[in-house]
């Protein structure tokens, strides 16, 4: 998806490790807001027994 995208600019360690300026802070923002709406789109889905069912598989 589109933050997926995002993310895989950022190796892991430089990821954690750099210090932020303020429009990087703000891409992290977006970055968890994404992941968030994603979540949540899931969890209202009609679908979710079944996504639950395939977890269990």
């Amino acid at each position: 998806g589109v933050a997926g995208d995002r993310v895989t600019n950022f190796p892991q360690e430089e990821y954690l490790n750099q210090e932020f300026e303020p429009s990087e802070s703000f891409r992290l923002i977006n970055i968890i807001n994404d992941a968030e709406s994603a979540i949540r789109e899931i969890a209202h889905s009609r679908d979710i027994r079944d996504v639950m069912e395939k977890f269990a598989e």
